[in-house]
């Protein structure tokens, strides 16, 4: 005879983002949120930045990269240049991958896309996107890891 599973119930939708994150992971996000980002806040709310990254030492590091974005100017904090700038864009391909950093970069893009409605959907791919696919020989091995 076998025994019934126990059904999980789905996370509460309705309450505070202490209760859908947990209190100890809403301290921490709120902690890095407040202190480590230029500007004092983080290019995303915070649940969101946690359900795209996931990782609270990633978030943690993202927090304290000097090439960030300035909002909702979308410049660069540190060189003034378009961002992501070079170097934002080798620190988020150090801390999140090629995998990581297309998702974090779509989420951002689409922020953008209302922060700066003259950019055209194309000047948005070029800008956010573009960028985040892996040159070939990269690709065959993340391929291959995969398969």
């Amino acid at each position: 005879m076998t025994r019934p599973r126990a059904v999980q119930q789905p996370p509460q939708k309705s309450g505070s983002e202490a209760e859908r994150l947990g209190p100890a992971l809403a301290e921490h996000l709120s902690a890095t949120c407040s202190s480590g980002w230029l500007g004092g806040t983080p290019p995303l709310p915070e649940a969101l930045l946690w359900a795209v990254i996931g990782d609270l030492d990633v978030i943690e590091r993202l927090s304290r990269h000097a090439h960030q974005v300035q909002l909702p100017a979308w410049a660069c904090f540190s060189c003034g240049l378009a961002w992501p700038c070079e170097t934002a864009r080798m620190d988020l391909l150090l801390d999140l991958g090629w995998i990581g950093v297309a998702v974090y970069c779509s989420v951002l893009m689409e922020r953008a896309a209302g922060d700066r409605s003259s950019m055209t959907p194309v000047e948005l791919w070029q800008r956010f996107l573009e960028w985040t696919d892996p040159p070939e020989e990269v690709r065959n091995v993340l391929m291959q890891r995969s398969a």
